[in-house]
C-alpha cells in the first residue's frame, strides 16, 4: 500500500499556490526581519535533522509520539496504541507485518498547564488525501509523517485549518510510541507515520524508561538509521525558503519533496466546499 502517493506526488503549479505562498513568505518575513530575505537561499547545515525528544530539566519539552486514543493497523485490525504490548505484530504501510519490540510511554499532566511544545497535532480525517486518515489522528508536533518519499515532522504542515495545534479536554496528555527492531512506517489511523527512531538514547525521556533498561540496557545497539529522508524545515528560515521554492513553482519549479506534500495538503484544506 502506498499511503505516502495519497500526497505530494502530483507537481501542482498554479497561481493560487504562488499567491498562497507568496502570503505565507510575507507573513514569515514579518516576523523574521527584513535580513532574512537575503539570506533566505543560505544554506542551513540543519535542515532536515530533528532530534527525537529535546529534553528540558529532565522531561523532554518535544517529543515523537501519538496520543492516547490512537489506533495503529494490525494483523488483526486498527488497535488504540494503549491496547498494544511488547510481542504483538503490527502491519506497516508497504504491507509487512512487524513485532513490537518496546512501547514508550510519556505523561504530561495539566496541572500548571502545558507549553505549547507538548500540546499535539489534530490531523483531520482526510487532510493528507482520500480517506487519509480515516479518522482524526494525533501525533506530537515533531512526530513524522512519510509523505512524497520522504518523513516531515507534523509541524511543518500545520495549516489551521485541517492540521492545527489543539489543547485535548483532558487532564492528562499522554503519549505512546513504539519500537520495532528497526525504524520503518506505521499506520496510524489509515496514515503514514514513523515507529519509535531509538538514537543517542532517546529511550531515557520515557517515563518507563526503567523498563527499557531492565530489559535491553545490557545490549549495545547502534542508533537507529531513518527509515528515509528527514526534511524538516527547522525554523523560520527554512519555512521562507519553502515558500520561496513554491511561489516560483508556476515560473520554475524548483521545489522539494517536502514543499510538494505541504503544497498538496494545502490545496486540499482550501478547495472549495460543497454546499
Amino acid at each position: 500500500m502506498e499511503h505516502s502517493r495519497h500526497v505530494g506526488s502530483a507537481r501542482r503549479s498554479d497561481a493560487r499556490l504562488s499567491r498562497r505562498s507568496l502570503v505565507a513568505a510575507g507573513a514569515l518575513l514579518a516576523t523574521l526581519g527584513p535580513a532574512a530575505a537575503s539570506r533566505a537561499f543560505a544554506r542551513n547545515p540543519n535542515e532536515g535533522n530533528i532530534p527525537g525528544c529535546v529534553p528540558s530539566k529532565g522531561r523532554p519539552k518535544k517529543c515523537v509520539c501519538f496520543l492516547r486514543g490512537t489506533r495503529l493497523q494490525t494483523p488483526g485490525g486498527d488497535i488504540e496504541i494503549e491496547r498494544l504490548s511488547i510481542g504483538d505484530a503490527v502491519t506497516l504501510h508497504d504491507g509487512e507485518v512487524r513485532t513490537i519490540r518496546w512501547i514508550g510511554r510519556l505523561d504530561y499532566p495539566k496541572a500548571g498547564g502545558w507549553s505549547e511544545e507538548v500540546l499535539p497535532v489534530r490531523i483531520a480525517k482526510g487532510a493528507l488525501g482520500h480517506g487519509m486518515p480515516h479518522r482524526d489522528l494525533f501525533v506530537s508536533q515533531a512526530h513524522l509523517l512519510f509523505l512524497n518519499g520522504v518523513l516531515i515532522p507534523a509541524s511543518d504542515v500545520i495549516n489551521g485549518i485541517t492540521i492545527s495545534v489543539v489543547t485535548p479536554a483532558t487532564d492528562t496528555l499522554q503519549y505512546f510510541h513504539v519500537e520495532l527492531d528497526h525504524h520503518a512506517v506505521l499506520v496510524a489511523e489509515g496514515a503514514p507515520c514513523e515507529s519509535f527512531r531509538n538514537a543517542h538514547e532517546s529511550w531515557r525521556t520515557f517515563d518507563n524508561a526503567e523498563e527499557y533498561s531492565l530489559l535491553f540496557g545490557h545490549l549495545a545497539r547502534p542508533d537507529m538509521e531513518p527509515y528515509a529522508a528527514i526534511a524538516s524545515f527547522n525554523g523560520g528560515r527554512g519555512a521562507l525558503r519553502s515558500r520561496l521554492r513554491s511561489a516560483l513553482a508556476p515560473v520554475v519549479d524548483i521545489r522539494q519533496p517536502q514543499d510538494v506534500a505541504r503544497d498538496n495538503i494545502e490545496a486540499l484544506a482550501f478547495m472549495p466546499r460543497a454546499a
